[in-house]
């Protein structure tokens, strides 16, 4: 797949505007015909898809001239349409006695297996649920520990070692997360939906002590996010780390300086809060995706690497790869000043 660049949580993201080689099994005949011919597999739907790490719209499938179209992976097991398909599609093979009293032998030992699949996923998450219970007493002791510790700012420089999430943090944002308490997740053990939650101690940007972001996934395709749910922020008067006041000196006849002042939306790791709705607009909509791809990156960062390990990234026992940044020059011909106001 072609890499895409990430978009970013702010400014810059704001909207303007194979399985190939791989043989089918027989019984999946049906659906690799109808895929040849254009139609999506029965199920499809207009959903957002993040295998492979990459969120679309669930659209239907198209191969090139040659080509098979991508498939997703299926559980064998798990898949109705293969139990289901299976002698249907057989049927008109004669077989001798013999043959099919193995058949029929097989087709025994293939329900025992379904039965015995079906029971693992029903305990699997059982077990996921008793373990989640467990992380979160045991992250809650955590937070009290460092709570109560000499280690100042912890969960700022936690999310500062990660490039993904650090990356998304301004200068500005880095005040307000000194006063991050704590990071939870109700799901650290398993997949499915998740919820992040942000709790602060009492601070001068914002009158919210947790702010929460809830990534719904789809009850029976965990990796298809479905929704993105953030939280209002009340930020307290001319403290909204979101947007910026900006005054810009007006170019006329000699004499007392005279300004501009506009309000722009730049740049804030709090966008994260606000997740952008998916819209008709298809060149919008691939601007959303992007957004969305960024979004869900950082929540899954969170929830499955840094939450669990947190001491490991503050140590720097965990590092990612980093490359040296680039620097821009954004000085313009006007001159431009930023400023608190009330926003």
């Amino acid at each position: 797949m072609a890499e895409k660049e990430s978009a970013s949580l702010g400014e810059n993201s704001e909207i303007a505007g194979d399985m190939g080689g791989a043989a089918l099994p027989d019984s999946l005949d049906k659906l690799e015909h109808q895929t040849e011919e254009g139609q999506a597999p029965a199920g499809e739907g207009e959903k957002i898809n993040l295998d492979d790490r990459h969120v679309t719209e669930r659209v239907q499938p198209q191969s090139r001239e040659g080509e098979m179209p991508k498939m997703k992976f299926v559980n064998p097991f798990a898949n109705d349409r293969l139990l289901e398909t299976g002698k249907q599609e057989t049927s008109e093979v004669e077989y001798t006695p013999e043959e099919q009293a193995a058949i029929d032998k097989l087709y025994s030992l293939q329900t025992e297996a379904d039965d015995m699949n079906a029971m693992m996923e029903l305990e699997e998450k059982e077990l996921v649920r008793k373990y989640n219970k467990k992380f979160q007493a045991l992250f809650k002791e955590r937070a009290s520990c460092i709570d109560s510790s000499a280690l100042s700012h912890f969960w700022l420089n936690v999310l500062k070692k990660s490039k993904l999430i650090a990356d998304n943090i301004t200068s500005r944002d880095e005040e307000a997360l000194k006063y991050l308490a704590d990071i939870a997740s109700d799901n650290v053990a398993g997949e499915g939906t998740f919820t992040l939650t942000f709790k602060f101690s009492s601070n001068p940007y914002f009158e919210n002590l947790s702010l929460t972001k809830v990534y719904e996934m789809d009850e029976e395709d965990p990796d298809v996010l479905t929704k993105a749910v953030g939280c209002p922020i009340h930020w307290k008067s001319g403290k909204d780390l979101t947007k910026r006041v900006v005054r810009k000196k007006i170019k006329g006849p000699k004499g007392p300086p005279k300004y501009s002042t506009k309000v722009e939306t730049c740049d804030s790791f709090f966008h994260l809060f606000a997740p952008p709705q998916m819209v008709d607009d298809p060149e919008e909509q691939e601007i959303i995706e992007d957004i969305l791809e960024a979004d869900y990156e950082i929540g899954d960062r969170l929830r499955s690497e840094i939450i669990p390990n947190a001491v490991r990234w503050y140590t720097g026992e965990i590092q990612e790869e980093s490359e040296e940044d680039d620097e821009f020059d954004d000085e313009d011909d006007e001159e431009e000043e930023e400023y608190n106001s009330d926003l």
